[in-house]
């Protein structure tokens, strides 16, 4: 799929200069002088032609620009949601990690009721209560200033331990 859009976006940026290469071309036509058979000049009068075509130009190279900006500010925010998914599969994997059992018995009592699990790991997460405080604050923390980063904000966590 990104070879696609590599793909696209480069024949974008092709067509674009060779729009842009035409319309230079064009006004030079329009500008250059005319001389009839007996050596006379009879340049037509191409002015707002001439205008026209640079003010269509103009506008193709900021409507360009700002589609190039664009783009930019889309791969960012691609980029950071992508931090933020890696981001929430490293939390998991310590949670997995920290409490096995929690994790080990949701997914085998998918039909039976979570109360179940809950409570029969609830014995193993109190025995080492202080070190799952200090690893669950450090992913929430994690989780936090990865979704703040998607959306474009800056958080400043402080842990008091």
């Amino acid at each position: 799929m990104a070879r696609f859009f590599a793909l696209v976006f480069s024949g974008v940026v092709q067509v674009s200069e060779q729009t842009l290469k035409e319309g230079i071309t064009l006004i030079e036509l329009l500008r250059a002088p005319v001389t009839n058979i007996r050596g006379e000049d009879v340049t037509p009068e191409y002015t707002s032609s001439v205008a026209h075509v640079q003010n269509t130009l103009d506008e193709l190279r900021e409507r360009k620009q700002r589609s190039d900006e664009l783009s930019d500010v889309r791969r960012i925010k691609l980029q950071q949601l992508l931090q933020l998914r890696t981001c929430e599969g490293d939390a998991e994997q310590v949670c997995i990690f920290t409490f096995p059992n929690v994790f080990i018995d949701n997914n085998k009592n998918n039909s039976s009721s979570s109360s179940s699990s809950i409570s029969s790991s609830s014995s193993s997460i109190s025995s080492s209560s202080s070190s799952i405080v200090v690893v669950v604050v450090v992913v929430v923390a994690a989780l936090a200033t990865a979704a703040a980063a998607a959306a474009g904000a800056v958080v400043v966590v402080v842990v008091v331990y």
